[in-house]
């Protein structure tokens, strides 16, 4: 597996993790942790071969100011 799929892998599991649990206290903890793996996700250069230094488009959306 290679970092990036890793990372989006512990993100999905972050988020799946926190729609499981039990208490509420636990599911802010986790889910400040998702949030702190979006934006590694977003980092992350496109899934393309020829990337060329593009800003992903979620990011580049926040940039310009998007409602999401």
């Amino acid at each position: 597996m290679t970092y990036p799929e890793a990372i989006r892998a512990l993100n999905n599991l972050a988020y799946d993790a926190a729609k499981a649990c039990p208490t509420e206290e636990e599911k802010r903890q986790l889910r400040q942790i998702c949030f702190q793996l979006d934006a590694l996700v977003e980092a992350l250069p496109s899934r393309t071969a020829d990337f060329r230094g593009e800003v992903p488009a979620l990011q580049s959306a926040l940039v310009q100011g998007a409602r999401i």
